[in-house]
This record gives C-alpha cells, structure tokens and sequence, in this order.
C-alpha cells in the first residue's frame, strides 16, 4: 500500500481524512489510498525498461513483501515495493517511520485477485484488515480496494492503492455498526445554521470519544459531494491536549498533506475560540478545494465545525457568510 496522510473510509482527494489522522494517528492513515486515480503521468510517459506482462504470482509476491516489510517496521524494505514516481512517495516513508516507531500492527490480506494487467500497469484487488498489536489507541480496520502497480527498471511496484470500501472492526474482529439515528437524535439538541438549500445528514459515526457529522446538498453523498458541511466533537480534547495544541497538529498535518499551493490564513483567535480558512490549489493528488472552520473549546471538550467546498475560492462575501453561519452554531441548546 501506498501511505499518505490523508487517508481512511474519507474521501481522499480532499482533507476529510486528516482530522482522523491527528486524533486517532494512524488507524486511518493505514489506508493510504485514494477513492479516485492520482492525477499524476500516464503509464509510458516516464522512459522504463522493457517489460513482460508480469505473472500473476509475480504481482502478488510483491504485495506481500509490501505488507510484510510494513508489519516488520522495516522502512527500507518497504519502499522498495513503492514506485518512485508515486507522488505519495515521500510522505509515504515518513508516515511508515512514525507509525513504525509507535505501533506493533498486524496486517492480513485476503480476496487477493489481479483485475487486469499490461505490459505498463496492473490492477490487484485485496482486502485488507489491520489490528493493532501494541501502541496508543488505535481503531482496527478492514479495506477493501485494489493496487495500481507499475514498471520500474524492470521491477514491478506500487504505485498508488485505491480504496473503495473500509470498516471499523469492534475488539472481536467484527464490522462495528453506526446508528445514523442516533446521530440524528444528537443533533436535535444543537443548533445548526445552513443555507437556503436543503442540507441531510449522509454520514455519522461515533466511537473512542470521538464523534463526526457530515452534511451534503440534497442528491449528493459523502462520496461524491461538492459542498461539505462537518461536526466534530472530540472528548476531553481540550483537557487532555488543548484547543492551541491540537489545531497547531492539524495545520502541520494539513500542509503535509498537500503537495499543491496551501495558504492558512487565521481570522480570529482566542483562548477558546480559532476562526480560520485554507485553500488548496493545484495539487496532485486533491481537487482544488476552500474550508472555513470553528474550533471552540465547551469544558473539557472540542468542537470543530467546518464548510468545505470544492472548485475556485469563494468569493468574500460567501465566504464571511458561511463564517457567520459557523459562529452561531451550539453545541447544546
């Protein structure tokens, strides 16, 4: 697999999964993937080696050196199985050295199938779970997705990992369930300010103190949106980190996460209050997107609540509109 920061079940041409990153660490960066092809070169366009198709076994082989280098914490032998030209490639080796450092992770793969392959890539779908042996907290996983490999001087490696479906696992290894009505009955006792246009409630999970809302545009989903609105709410965060501490985590990690143009700008900041935006721009592997957010501080807890939308920056005035509709929400009637 190739890792990135953002990472997990969220979208990941887009920042949803680096909140994730940062509170549970690494039980989401684990996915390192994408829903959507890195638009980065074509097959063929960087000079290779001629190539055999690769046989299936061959493929295979090397996935599972990949794995099991990962589960050894040997970072060298692991991105000998990472192609150089991914453009996940550098962050993927310092995320692997973190996690190495902190964790003792079991990976198993099964499902594994070669869905087609050429002289010039290859598609192996797997899944995937992931538990954790000794560490911090961590949520135990199971993906499922497929690995885009690729020639380089003559061996095959990974070039990018896809994801298009993950669970969280409960302590005996079963799929843990989400009641989206209890997040419903949750959200009756806040107070939310949208916009004209009708907002559902599309995603809602709750487990290790931390809870997240996310709200699409009628007819859209949290797997293919434009316009994203998010409640965060993390348990004794404010206590046991602080609000100061925790957002300098996250903006580090959201300038990791990006290897386009990534501006920060903070609009008010107080003790227990953080008003801000960023833009991404030209990046490879996100869609140009614009956040504003709220991060506030409720006794011992945090409250992060976010827009995001995708495309150009919004115009000022959108933009200070949306900041207003953040400032009025609470979290307890």
């Amino acid at each position: 697999m190739v890792l990135s920061r953002t990472e997990g079940r969220m979208i990941m041409k887009t920042y949803r999964a680096v909140l994730a990153a940062i509170t549970m660490l690494v039980s989401l960066v684990l996915f390192g993937c994408t829903h959507e092809e890195t638009r980065s070169k074509k097959p063929g366009e960087e000079s290779e080696t001629r190539v055999k198709i690769p046989s299936n076994k061959e493929l295979i082989a090397i996935i599972d050196d990949n794995l099991k280098a990962f589960d050894e914490g040997n970072v060298d032998k692991y991105m000998e199985t990472i192609h150089t030209q991914s453009p996940l490639y550098e962050q993927s080796r310092k995320l692997v050295e973190e996690i190495s450092k902190a964790y003792k992770l079991k990976t198993e793969i099964s499902n594994v199938e070669v869905m087609e392959k050429s002289e010039k890539e290859a598609k192996v779908k797997f899944t995937q779970k992931t538990v954790k042996i000794e560490g911090p907290a961590f949520r135990d996983n199971e993906i499922t997705g497929y690995h885009v490999l690729r020639p380089e001087k003559g061996t095959w490696k990974i070039y990018n990992t896809v994801m298009t479906k993950s669970v969280f696992l409960d302590e005996n290894g079963n799929p843990l369930e989400t009641n989206r009505q209890d997040g419903k009955n949750q959200i009756e006792q806040m107070d939310l300010k949208f916009d004209e246009r009708k907002w559902v409630l599309d995603h809602f999970d709750s487990a290790n103190g931390e809870s997240i809302w996310e709200f699409v545009l009628e007819g859209e989903s949290v797997e293919n949106w434009t316009e994203l609105y998010t409640i965060h709410r993390f348990e004794k965060m404010n206590s046991t980190v602080g609000l100061k501490s925790w957002l300098e985590a996250y903006k580090q990690a959201l300038a990791e996460a990006t290897n386009g143009h990534f501006t920060f700008h903070t609009f008010e900041s107080t003790g227990q209050e953080e008003i801000y935006e960023f833009i991404v721009k030209d990046a490879k592997v996100q869609d140009d997107q614009h956040e504003v957010a709220r991060l506030f501080a409720q006794g011992d807890d945090l409250y992060l609540v976010r827009y995001t939308k995708l495309g150009e920056a919004m115009p000022d005035k959108t933009r200070d509109e949306w900041i207003q509709r953040l400032k009025q929400f609470k979290a307890q009637k």
